[in-house]
Protein backbone atom coordinates (compact mmCIF):
# COMPACT_ATOMS: atom_id res chain seq x y z
CA UNK A 1 0.00 0.00 0.00
CA UNK A 2 2.68 2.04 0.91
CA UNK A 3 4.43 1.78 -2.78
CA UNK A 4 1.03 2.20 -4.52
CA UNK A 5 0.65 5.67 -2.61
CA UNK A 6 4.67 6.64 -3.26
CA UNK A 7 3.80 5.70 -6.95
CA UNK A 8 0.37 7.55 -6.76
CA UNK A 9 2.24 10.79 -5.18
CA UNK A 10 5.20 10.20 -7.59
CA UNK A 11 2.10 10.15 -10.97
CA UNK A 12 0.66 13.54 -9.36
CA UNK A 13 3.79 15.55 -9.01
CA UNK A 14 4.54 14.28 -12.69
CA UNK A 15 1.27 15.26 -14.17
CA UNK A 16 1.55 18.61 -12.33
CA UNK A 17 4.71 19.32 -13.30
CA UNK A 18 3.66 18.85 -17.32
CA UNK A 19 0.87 21.50 -16.87
CA UNK A 20 3.62 23.89 -15.53
CA UNK A 21 5.70 22.89 -18.12
CA UNK A 22 2.26 23.24 -20.84
CA UNK A 23 1.56 26.48 -19.28
CA UNK A 24 5.06 28.18 -19.27
CA UNK A 25 5.46 26.61 -22.80
CA UNK A 26 2.63 28.98 -23.90
CA UNK A 27 3.40 29.74 -27.56
CA UNK A 28 1.61 33.20 -27.12
CA UNK A 29 3.11 34.32 -24.29
CA UNK A 30 6.43 34.16 -22.17
CA UNK A 31 6.14 32.06 -19.10
CA UNK A 32 6.67 35.07 -16.54
CA UNK A 33 3.61 37.43 -18.12
CA UNK A 34 1.43 34.69 -17.40
CA UNK A 35 2.74 33.82 -13.50
CA UNK A 36 2.72 37.54 -13.17
CA UNK A 37 -0.92 37.73 -14.57
CA UNK A 38 -2.03 35.64 -12.03
CA UNK A 39 -0.35 37.27 -8.89
CA UNK A 40 -1.84 40.29 -9.80
CA UNK A 41 -5.57 38.59 -10.45
CA UNK A 42 -5.16 37.37 -7.31
CA UNK A 43 -3.63 40.39 -5.44
CA UNK A 44 -6.62 42.43 -7.22
CA UNK A 45 -9.17 39.84 -5.92
CA UNK A 46 -7.93 40.04 -2.23
CA UNK A 47 -7.56 44.05 -2.58
CA UNK A 48 -10.93 44.06 -4.18
CA UNK A 49 -12.74 41.74 -1.21
CA UNK A 50 -10.57 44.05 1.69
CA UNK A 51 -12.17 47.03 0.02
CA UNK A 52 -15.98 45.89 0.03
CA UNK A 53 -15.46 44.30 3.45
CA UNK A 54 -14.20 47.87 5.16
CA UNK A 55 -16.61 49.43 3.48
CA UNK A 56 -19.18 47.74 4.00
CA UNK A 57 -17.97 47.77 7.57
CA UNK A 58 -18.14 51.45 8.24
CA UNK A 59 -21.69 51.68 6.65
CA UNK A 60 -22.74 49.26 8.72
CA UNK A 61 -21.01 50.74 12.09
CA UNK A 62 -22.74 54.37 10.70
CA UNK A 63 -26.42 52.52 10.10
CA UNK A 64 -26.50 53.35 6.81
CA UNK A 65 -25.70 49.48 5.26
CA UNK A 66 -29.03 48.67 4.29
CA UNK A 67 -29.64 52.29 2.68
CA UNK A 68 -26.77 51.91 0.68
CA UNK A 69 -27.42 48.41 -0.45
CA UNK A 70 -30.56 49.53 -1.75
CA UNK A 71 -28.83 52.90 -3.34
CA UNK A 72 -26.69 50.36 -5.09
CA UNK A 73 -29.54 47.81 -6.30
CA UNK A 74 -31.76 51.09 -7.71
CA UNK A 75 -28.79 51.98 -9.86
CA UNK A 76 -27.84 48.57 -10.48
CA UNK A 77 -31.37 48.31 -11.76
CA UNK A 78 -31.27 51.27 -13.85
CA UNK A 79 -28.02 51.43 -15.52
CA UNK A 80 -28.32 47.51 -16.48
CA UNK A 81 -29.72 48.10 -19.91
CA UNK A 82 -27.83 50.57 -20.68
CA UNK A 83 -24.41 48.38 -19.81
CA UNK A 84 -26.09 45.03 -21.72
CA UNK A 85 -26.01 47.77 -24.87
CA UNK A 86 -22.74 49.24 -24.31
CA UNK A 87 -21.53 45.05 -24.06
CA UNK A 88 -23.83 44.05 -26.98
CA UNK A 89 -21.91 46.45 -29.22
CA UNK A 90 -18.50 46.14 -28.10
CA UNK A 91 -19.12 42.30 -28.26
CA UNK A 92 -20.22 43.35 -32.08
CA UNK A 93 -17.59 45.11 -32.58
CA UNK A 94 -15.34 42.89 -31.24
CA UNK A 95 -16.99 40.25 -33.42
CA UNK A 96 -16.46 42.01 -36.29
CA UNK A 97 -13.25 43.04 -35.86
CA UNK A 98 -12.86 39.44 -35.79
CA UNK A 99 -14.33 39.01 -38.67
CA UNK A 100 -12.07 41.79 -40.50
CA UNK A 101 -8.59 40.00 -39.38
CA UNK A 102 -9.84 36.32 -40.16
CA UNK A 103 -10.49 37.82 -43.88
CA UNK A 104 -7.38 39.77 -43.62
CA UNK A 105 -6.01 36.27 -42.36
CA UNK A 106 -7.19 34.23 -45.13
CA UNK A 107 -6.22 37.09 -47.53
CA UNK A 108 -2.60 37.43 -46.86
CA UNK A 109 -2.10 33.58 -46.56
CA UNK A 110 -3.87 33.16 -50.12
CA UNK A 111 -1.54 35.84 -51.20
CA UNK A 112 1.37 33.91 -49.68
CA UNK A 113 0.21 30.86 -51.53
CA UNK A 114 -0.02 32.20 -54.92
CA UNK A 115 3.06 34.05 -54.52
CA UNK A 116 4.99 30.46 -53.71
CA UNK A 117 3.22 28.89 -56.41
CA UNK A 118 4.02 31.20 -59.08
CA UNK A 119 7.52 31.49 -57.93
CA UNK A 120 7.74 27.48 -57.91
CA UNK A 121 5.93 27.30 -61.35
CA UNK A 122 8.38 29.83 -63.12
CA UNK A 123 11.71 28.07 -60.80
CA UNK A 124 10.30 24.35 -63.11
CA UNK A 125 9.42 26.77 -66.30
CA UNK A 126 13.32 28.00 -66.36
CA UNK A 127 14.45 24.44 -65.57
CA UNK A 128 12.54 22.79 -68.26
CA UNK A 129 13.31 25.50 -70.49
CA UNK A 130 16.74 25.06 -69.70
CA UNK A 131 16.45 21.02 -70.50
CA UNK A 132 14.41 21.70 -73.49
CA UNK A 133 17.35 24.57 -75.19
CA UNK A 134 20.08 21.65 -74.05
CA UNK A 135 17.97 19.02 -75.83
CA UNK A 136 17.71 21.02 -79.34
CA UNK A 137 21.37 22.69 -79.04
CA UNK A 138 22.87 21.97 -82.27
CA UNK A 139 19.76 20.49 -84.36
CA UNK A 140 19.18 23.67 -85.95
CA UNK A 141 21.92 25.73 -86.52
CA UNK A 142 19.93 29.09 -88.05
CA UNK A 143 17.71 28.75 -84.73
CA UNK A 144 20.91 28.94 -82.85
CA UNK A 145 22.83 31.56 -84.82
CA UNK A 146 19.68 33.65 -84.41
CA UNK A 147 19.19 33.36 -80.86
CA UNK A 148 23.29 34.44 -80.15
CA UNK A 149 22.48 37.58 -82.62
CA UNK A 150 19.88 38.36 -81.28
CA UNK A 151 20.57 37.55 -77.60
CA UNK A 152 24.02 37.57 -77.52
CA UNK A 153 26.19 38.13 -74.08
CA UNK A 154 26.22 41.66 -73.76
CA UNK A 155 22.33 41.75 -73.98
CA UNK A 156 22.41 39.66 -70.36
CA UNK A 157 25.08 41.78 -69.21
CA UNK A 158 23.09 44.68 -69.68
CA UNK A 159 20.17 42.54 -67.97
CA UNK A 160 22.18 42.07 -65.10
CA UNK A 161 23.69 45.71 -64.88
CA UNK A 162 19.76 47.23 -64.95
CA UNK A 163 18.64 44.40 -62.50
CA UNK A 164 21.21 45.89 -60.10
CA UNK A 165 20.54 49.22 -60.76
CA UNK A 166 16.88 48.74 -59.87
CA UNK A 167 17.45 46.90 -56.63
CA UNK A 168 19.53 49.55 -55.70
CA UNK A 169 16.72 52.32 -56.80
CA UNK A 170 14.65 50.31 -54.83
CA UNK A 171 16.98 50.36 -51.55
CA UNK A 172 17.19 53.88 -51.78
CA UNK A 173 13.64 54.58 -51.86
CA UNK A 174 12.85 52.04 -48.77
CA UNK A 175 15.72 53.98 -47.54
CA UNK A 176 13.76 57.61 -48.04
CA UNK A 177 10.37 55.69 -46.80
CA UNK A 178 11.94 54.36 -43.99
CA UNK A 179 13.44 57.55 -42.98
CA UNK A 180 10.51 59.84 -43.61
CA UNK A 181 7.93 57.34 -41.31
CA UNK A 182 11.15 57.34 -38.36
CA UNK A 183 11.23 60.93 -38.82
CA UNK A 184 7.28 60.93 -38.26
CA UNK A 185 6.98 58.29 -35.57
CA UNK A 186 9.64 60.47 -33.64
CA UNK A 187 7.90 63.86 -34.43
CA UNK A 188 4.69 62.04 -32.97
CA UNK A 189 6.68 60.92 -29.98
CA UNK A 190 8.40 64.32 -29.18
CA UNK A 191 4.64 65.83 -29.17
CA UNK A 192 3.14 63.53 -27.25
CA UNK A 193 5.96 64.27 -24.40
CA UNK A 194 5.46 67.94 -24.89
CA UNK A 195 1.80 67.31 -24.30
CA UNK A 196 2.17 65.27 -21.55
CA UNK A 197 4.83 67.96 -20.01
CA UNK A 198 2.29 70.58 -20.50
CA UNK A 199 -0.38 69.34 -19.01
CA UNK A 200 2.09 68.52 -15.91
CA UNK A 201 2.84 71.77 -15.26
CA UNK A 202 -0.52 73.22 -16.20
CA UNK A 203 -2.06 70.73 -13.63
CA UNK A 204 0.84 71.95 -11.11
CA UNK A 205 0.48 76.26 -11.67
CA UNK A 206 -3.49 76.03 -12.59
CA UNK A 207 -5.11 72.40 -10.56
CA UNK A 208 -3.15 72.35 -8.15
CA UNK A 209 -3.39 75.45 -6.68
CA UNK A 210 -7.00 75.34 -6.92
CA UNK A 211 -7.75 71.98 -5.48
CA UNK A 212 -5.65 72.78 -2.60
CA UNK A 213 -7.91 76.06 -1.90
CA UNK A 214 -10.53 74.06 -2.23
CA UNK A 215 -8.99 71.24 0.19
CA UNK A 216 -9.00 74.35 2.50
CA UNK A 217 -12.52 75.57 2.07
CA UNK A 218 -13.64 72.04 3.15
CA UNK A 219 -11.59 72.02 5.77
CA UNK A 220 -12.73 75.66 7.03
CA UNK A 221 -16.46 74.08 6.06
CA UNK A 222 -15.59 70.73 8.14
CA UNK A 223 -14.08 72.75 11.57
CA UNK A 224 -17.22 72.35 13.57
CA UNK A 225 -17.66 69.03 12.57
CA UNK A 226 -14.16 68.32 13.62
CA UNK A 227 -14.71 69.80 16.84
CA UNK A 228 -17.64 68.09 17.66
CA UNK A 229 -16.06 64.81 16.98
CA UNK A 230 -13.29 65.74 18.94
CA UNK A 231 -15.32 66.49 21.28
CA UNK A 232 -17.65 63.19 21.74
CA UNK A 233 -15.30 60.93 20.53
CA UNK A 234 -11.84 61.70 21.41
CA UNK A 235 -11.00 57.80 20.31
CA UNK A 236 -11.84 57.14 16.98
CA UNK A 237 -13.40 53.72 16.01
CA UNK A 238 -11.21 50.46 14.89
CA UNK A 239 -12.35 50.61 11.27
CA UNK A 240 -11.23 55.04 10.99
CA UNK A 241 -7.80 53.40 11.93
CA UNK A 242 -7.81 50.22 9.67
CA UNK A 243 -8.92 53.19 6.99
CA UNK A 244 -6.59 55.50 8.08
CA UNK A 245 -3.59 52.95 8.39
CA UNK A 246 -2.46 55.08 11.67
CA UNK A 247 -3.88 56.01 15.12
CA UNK A 248 -5.22 59.77 15.51
CA UNK A 249 -2.85 61.43 17.88
CA UNK A 250 -4.85 63.78 20.82
CA UNK A 251 -3.70 66.83 19.02
CA UNK A 252 -4.45 66.33 16.02
CA UNK A 253 -7.06 68.66 15.35
CA UNK A 254 -6.01 70.41 12.78
CA UNK A 255 -5.29 67.11 10.58
CA UNK A 256 -8.93 66.11 11.97
CA UNK A 257 -9.97 69.24 10.24
CA UNK A 258 -8.36 68.61 6.86
CA UNK A 259 -9.79 65.05 6.83
CA UNK A 260 -13.09 65.87 7.95
CA UNK A 261 -12.82 68.58 4.67
CA UNK A 262 -11.92 65.51 2.19
CA UNK A 263 -14.92 63.69 3.38
CA UNK A 264 -17.04 65.86 2.63
CA UNK A 265 -15.37 66.83 -0.67
CA UNK A 266 -15.56 63.20 -1.52
CA UNK A 267 -18.70 63.03 -0.33
CA UNK A 268 -20.17 65.58 -2.58
CA UNK A 269 -18.44 64.12 -5.82
CA UNK A 270 -20.16 60.70 -4.62
CA UNK A 271 -23.88 62.87 -4.49
CA UNK A 272 -22.58 64.47 -8.00
CA UNK A 273 -21.90 60.64 -9.21
CA UNK A 274 -25.27 59.31 -7.81
CA UNK A 275 -27.26 62.56 -9.51
CA UNK A 276 -25.93 62.30 -12.34
CA UNK A 277 -26.80 58.55 -12.74
CA UNK A 278 -30.24 59.33 -11.52
CA UNK A 279 -31.07 61.94 -13.58
CA UNK A 280 -29.03 60.10 -16.99
CA UNK A 281 -29.96 56.73 -17.01
CA UNK A 282 -33.34 56.64 -15.05
CA UNK A 283 -36.15 55.98 -17.09
CA UNK A 284 -37.15 58.80 -20.02
CA UNK A 285 -40.66 59.33 -21.94
CA UNK A 286 -38.21 58.74 -24.90
CA UNK A 287 -36.79 55.04 -23.74
CA UNK A 288 -40.02 53.95 -24.82
CA UNK A 289 -40.43 55.70 -27.95
CA UNK A 290 -42.66 54.01 -30.48
CA UNK A 291 -41.77 51.35 -33.16
CA UNK A 292 -40.80 52.77 -36.47
CA UNK A 293 -42.88 53.99 -38.96
CA UNK A 294 -44.35 51.77 -41.64
CA UNK A 295 -45.85 52.64 -45.74
CA UNK A 296 -47.91 51.16 -48.12
CA UNK A 297 -48.52 51.79 -51.79
CA UNK A 298 -52.22 50.99 -52.43
CA UNK A 299 -53.00 51.53 -56.67
CA UNK A 300 -56.26 53.35 -57.22
CA UNK A 301 -57.94 51.87 -60.45
CA UNK A 302 -59.49 54.96 -62.63
CA UNK A 303 -62.76 54.56 -63.90
CA UNK A 304 -62.93 52.86 -67.29
CA UNK A 305 -60.85 49.68 -65.32
CA UNK A 306 -57.39 50.74 -66.87
CA UNK A 307 -54.22 50.94 -64.86
CA UNK A 308 -53.61 54.48 -66.34
CA UNK A 309 -56.90 55.65 -67.61
CA UNK A 310 -57.63 58.96 -69.15
CA UNK A 311 -60.63 60.11 -66.82
CA UNK A 312 -60.01 60.90 -63.38
CA UNK A 313 -59.89 58.31 -60.28
CA UNK A 314 -56.28 56.89 -61.46
CA UNK A 315 -53.92 57.01 -58.69
CA UNK A 316 -52.37 56.09 -55.42
CA UNK A 317 -53.39 56.11 -52.05
CA UNK A 318 -50.47 56.25 -49.47
CA UNK A 319 -51.16 54.54 -46.89
CA UNK A 320 -48.36 55.76 -43.16
CA UNK A 321 -48.56 54.10 -39.96
CA UNK A 322 -47.47 55.91 -36.80
CA UNK A 323 -47.64 53.95 -33.85
CA UNK A 324 -48.51 56.26 -31.05
CA UNK A 325 -50.07 58.84 -33.48
CA UNK A 326 -53.58 58.82 -33.12
CA UNK A 327 -55.21 61.44 -35.60
CA UNK A 328 -54.01 62.84 -38.73
CA UNK A 329 -54.15 66.54 -36.79
CA UNK A 330 -50.91 65.61 -35.08
CA UNK A 331 -49.15 65.41 -38.02
CA UNK A 332 -47.68 68.19 -40.24
CA UNK A 333 -48.67 66.55 -44.07
CA UNK A 334 -46.84 67.98 -47.06
CA UNK A 335 -47.96 65.89 -50.73
CA UNK A 336 -46.26 66.55 -53.50
CA UNK A 337 -46.29 65.28 -57.28
CA UNK A 338 -43.29 63.00 -56.87
CA UNK A 339 -43.60 62.28 -52.34
CA UNK A 340 -45.54 62.50 -49.55
CA UNK A 341 -43.28 63.88 -46.91
CA UNK A 342 -45.19 63.42 -42.45
CA UNK A 343 -44.26 64.72 -39.62
CA UNK A 344 -45.27 63.71 -36.23
CA UNK A 345 -44.75 63.75 -32.60
CA UNK A 346 -41.75 67.10 -32.49
CA UNK A 347 -39.90 65.72 -35.78
CA UNK A 348 -39.32 62.18 -33.82
CA UNK A 349 -41.38 61.03 -37.29
CA UNK A 350 -39.99 62.12 -40.43
CA UNK A 351 -41.08 59.92 -42.86
CA UNK A 352 -40.45 60.81 -47.28
CA UNK A 353 -43.00 58.53 -49.00
CA UNK A 354 -41.89 58.25 -52.36
CA UNK A 355 -44.23 57.90 -55.09
CA UNK A 356 -43.74 56.06 -58.49
CA UNK A 357 -43.54 57.39 -61.66
CA UNK A 358 -46.15 54.63 -63.09
CA UNK A 359 -48.47 55.95 -60.39
CA UNK A 360 -48.27 59.55 -60.71
CA UNK A 361 -48.62 59.61 -65.24
CA UNK A 362 -52.52 59.94 -64.43
CA UNK A 363 -51.71 62.57 -61.64
CA UNK A 364 -49.64 65.02 -64.02
CA UNK A 365 -52.54 64.65 -66.52
CA UNK A 366 -54.95 65.70 -64.50
CA UNK A 367 -52.93 68.45 -63.19
CA UNK A 368 -52.19 70.12 -66.59
CA UNK A 369 -55.83 70.21 -67.53
CA UNK A 370 -56.17 72.38 -64.43
CA UNK A 371 -58.46 69.55 -62.92
CA UNK A 372 -58.55 67.78 -59.31
CA UNK A 373 -57.70 64.12 -58.35
CA UNK A 374 -60.34 62.42 -57.24
CA UNK A 375 -59.64 58.83 -55.20
CA UNK A 376 -55.62 58.64 -54.57
CA UNK A 377 -53.79 61.40 -53.78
Amino acid sequence: VAADTSCAAAAASTANAANAAADDNDPWFPPWITRRATWAAKESTALYAATVSLTRGALASAGVLEQADAVVAEVTRLSQPYISWAYSHAERLFNRGAASVDKARATWNKAVDNLTTLLRELKVAGKVRREHELLIKGLNPQRDERMEREYPDEYWQRQSKRANHMWEDGQGLFGVVWRQVCRFGGGVKEAGTVRVEAVRTSYETRAGPNIAKVRLALAARGAPIAVWLKANYPLAPPWVHRLLGAQLPAESEEELKVLVGDAMGYLLLFLGFISFLYWGLREQSGDHLPDEATWELRHVPSFDDTYLGNVMGGGVDVLITLPGVKRAAECDILVALDEVKVKAMEDWYDVTVPIPEEYRENVAKVLEAGGAVGGGA
